[in-house]
């Protein structure tokens, strides 16, 4: 991490950072943030060193980390990093000690890391909004959901990191690599034989539109995966407005290669995902060149043919990533389908309100990735009630967030939709929806930061079937019933979905 709060305090005034009853579990969280302590069964923990050997831990409590080492003994790099034993995350200058949790260094560091994740979401949403084709958003769903299972370095990263053992965040995100690259191949077959699917839910000349963008896109997605994986091991370190400078430098070279694709060498249509395309591999290729030639190379230990092994709890946390990202965007699109029963209008109008959501949420978001990667430092390096004070801070932030964006949604109605359409009847559909779509945005901005506490602990597992159950048990039904039985509309889709996100 970049911070160093307690510089003012002498090595020798510091008291030890305080190491867990047991390293080798997560923490749990409690309703209003607080981590409690429960004991868990018995299990192999993701260790090198124990799952190598075979060793069974004893039972586990919640107060410490997924990459914990009972015995003390690191594993060698084992790729040119360096062999020999690894320290302690103790010897970060950054870490508290245990007994000195701090409200005012825990918001210095939300503060401080924030803003340019802030920055760096809404730059990467705006490459994926330069194609300005409708088909542009299809294919976006499976490759976020790709990029989700990335949210297992969230976890695995920034506990290592934490943990002194800096090695294991190159290692993770290796593995993390191969195993995105797997997941991808469905995915592309999806995409490259797409066109006899979509006949059936469009017609035949949008499906061939959509079925050329989608095999143009195969090509990004060796790109994203290294960008999404790569820029893990700049989090970890705590290394935020790195990332924002990268996409910074690309959003604006995006818009000039789309316009001279499209409009320039008049491609047309087929120049909008060859834009993308060459966007996301200029993205990935100077996220690994600043890596390796100005900062963040210190977690890279060179390639290890143990990336290719001990894949287990990194599916763990990955795949409940994939499955909350996949239960909500599948709901909202079926929502956006079902919104074309209304009309032409009422189409329009839901695809601005799915904008004006999307960029609402960069910014929860943002303040929930950045808190579970100091969640789980705090965790890897054993300073387990300044984890529960940062986890607090993120309740409390998300909270404000969200307020703030619920007065802006009601307070700015008339005004938003007008940066989207100038038609007066969208207009007037969003405007009036806009008041239940801020409660909803409200409950998603404080599900933003209930996730990003179970991102920092390791219980992924937990968001999944609470975003199935959310989604399709309550708020689908809701939305259709008062939708379609009570003519709400448009207005009533929302108010499922807000009950949805309440449960």
């Amino acid at each position: 991490m970049s911070g160093h709060e307690d510089s003012g305090r002498s090595q020798e005034q510091q008291q030890p950072r305080g190491e867990s009853r047991n390293p080798c579990a997560v923490s749990s969280c409690c309703a209003d943030g607080a981590i409690a302590s429960e004991p868990r069964e018995t299990r192999v923990l993701y260790d090198e060193h124990n799952v190598e050997a075979g060793i069974l831990e004893t039972p586990a409590d919640e107060s410490s980390a997924l990459l914990g080492n009972t015995d003390g003994r690191y594993e060698s790099d084992g790729g040119g990093g360096g062999g020999g034993e690894q320290k302690k995350g103790r010897d970060w200058d950054d870490l508290p000690a245990q007994g000195d949790p701090s409200w005012a260094r825990e918001i210095k560091m939300v503060l401080k890391s924030s803003p340019p994740l802030v920055l760096t979401f809404f730059l990467q949403f705006s490459i994926n909004a330069t194609s300005v084709f409708a088909v542009g958003r299809l294919g976006k769903q499976q490759l976020g959901a790709v990029a989700r299972l990335a949210t297992s370095l969230d976890t695995l990263c920034a506990q290592a990191y934490g943990d002194g053992r800096k090695h294991l965040v190159g290692l993770q995100c290796q593995r993390c690599f191969w195993f995105l690259c797997c997941a991808a191949v469905p995915v592309a077959i999806l995409w490259l034989f797409s066109e006899p699917i979509l006949v059936h839910l469009v017609d035949a000349e949008t499906a061939r539109l959509a079925s050329s963008y989608l095999k143009v896109m195969i090509f990004s997605i060796p790109a994203y995966i290294v960008f999404e994986t790569g820029k893990r091991i700049l989090q970890a370190q705590g290394f935020f407005r790195e990332i924002s400078y990268i996409i910074m430098f690309v959003a604006p070279v995006n818009i000039v290669i789309n316009w001279a694709l499209v409009w320039k060498l008049e491609l047309g249509f087929i120049g909008a995902p060859i834009g993308v395309v060459i966007s996301r591999n200029l993205l990935a290729a100077l996220l690994v060149l600043y890596i390796k030639f100005v900062n963040g190379s210190q977690c890279w230990g060179g390639f290890d043919k143990k990336a290719f092994v001990n894949w287990g709890i990194m599916v763990r946390l990955a795949l409940p990533g994939m499955v909350m990202v996949l239960a909500e965007w599948l709901a909202f699109e079926l929502i956006t389908l079902l919104s074309s029963r209304f009309g032409t209008d009422y189409l329009a109008a839901q695809s601005a309100i799915f904008t004006i959501v999307a960029l609402l949420y960069q910014i929860p978001f943002a303040v929930a990735v950045a808190s579970s990667t100091r969640i789980a430092s705090l965790i890897g390096g054993g300073v387990v009630d300044s984890a529960k004070l940062a986890s607090q801070v993120l309740v409390i932030g998300s909270f404000l967030i969200s307020a703030l964006n619920i007065v802006l949604c009601i307070s700015l109605r008339w005004y938003i939709p007008l940066l989207l359409t100038r038609d007066e009847a969208v207009i007037a559909i969003v405007a009036t929806t806009l008041p239940v779509v801020a409660v909803a945005v409200f409950w998603d901005g404080i599900s933003a930061g209930a996730h990003g506490i179970l991102r920092g602990i390791g219980k992924q597992s937990i968001g999944g079937p609470a975003n199935i159950f959310g989604h399709y048990v309550i708020a689908l039904p809701t939305s259709l019933t008062l939708a379609f039985h009570f003519g709400w509309k448009v207005k009533g889709m929302w108010t499922g979905i807000t009950v949805g996100l309440l449960v």
